[in-house]
């Protein structure tokens, strides 16, 4: 089992047909789902429709509310979840990436910005055409101080490509790419359970100069650093109720 990134790469390098769809096993799709998509697709080469996104067993309706899409309205897009994940839309396979198998977080934002820099020929469907489902927060959303350096160097080189294209700031997409990467710095943190390997975290954190997005994200990282005292206590709130670092998912 090679990730999400490798299957998906299988799966484009046996894709022979015009358009390809992405849906995760644990999802679902409307009944109209794939018309829906195909009545916008003259003269486009991406295709976004609206979602049904059930979290902890809440389901949340989202639908989409401007049919008018330039390229200017993707920075403001590409932060929000329809534009950020692979599911929900249709690619041209012509202009479909491989998938980045040294990524496990925000893979789908990596390869959407990487169709961004081939393609402004993007529509929308005021239609809901995929339901999401995410009833947990497993560990997989655990990220190191080594991955964070890596992971905005990979980001920002494919954001720099998209800026010189087409002659903007990709400013909300950066934000939200750190806020996004800072939350499972701090997830990671949370759930080391030996003291070495947490003083060791705590130190490249602070040698990195990584600056928090938010006052919470700062003062918990604050909290973080009073030695063992501190170890014990996160250890001890990890037990009590584990998920508690759902506050800083978003």
């Amino acid at each position: 089992n090679g990730g999400i990134s490798s299957a998906r790469n299988l799966g484009l390098n046996y894709a022979q047909g015009e358009w390809i769809f992405f849906v995760d096993s644990d999802d679902s799709l409307p009944k109209t789902s794939l018309e829906s998509l195909l009545s916008r697709s003259s003269d486009a080469n991406i295709i976004a429709g609206g979602f049904f996104f059930r979290f902890g067993g809440d389901k949340i309706v989202e639908t989409l509310k401007e049919p008018k899409f330039t390229s200017r309205d993707l920075d403001r897009k590409i932060p929000t979840a329809y534009m950020a994940t692979v599911w929900g839309k249709l690619f041209k396979r012509k202009i479909c990436p491989m998938f980045d198998e040294r990524v496990r977080f925000a893979e789908d934002t990596l390869f959407i910005l990487s169709c961004v820099r081939e393609t402004d020929r993007i529509k929308l469907v005021d239609d809901t055409v995929y339901t999401y489902n995410n009833d947990a927060f497993p560990d997989k959303y655990s990220m190191t101080a080594d991955e964070y350096s890596s992971y905005l160097d990979i980001f920002g080189g494919v954001l720099n490509d998209c800026e010189r294209l087409f002659f903007f700031t990709f400013s909300e997409t950066r934000q939200y790419l750190k806020k996004f990467f800072t939350a499972r710095l701090l997830y990671g943190i949370f759930h080391i359970n030996d003291f070495g390997l947490f003083k060791e975290e705590i130190k490249k954190i602070k040698k990195e100069d990584i600056v928090f997005d938010s006052s919470k994200k700062r003062l918990f990282f604050a909290a973080l650093q009073g030695g063992f005292l501190s170890f014990v206590l996160m250890r001890l709130l990890y037990r009590i109720k584990k998920r508690i670092n759902v506050a800083f998912y978003y």
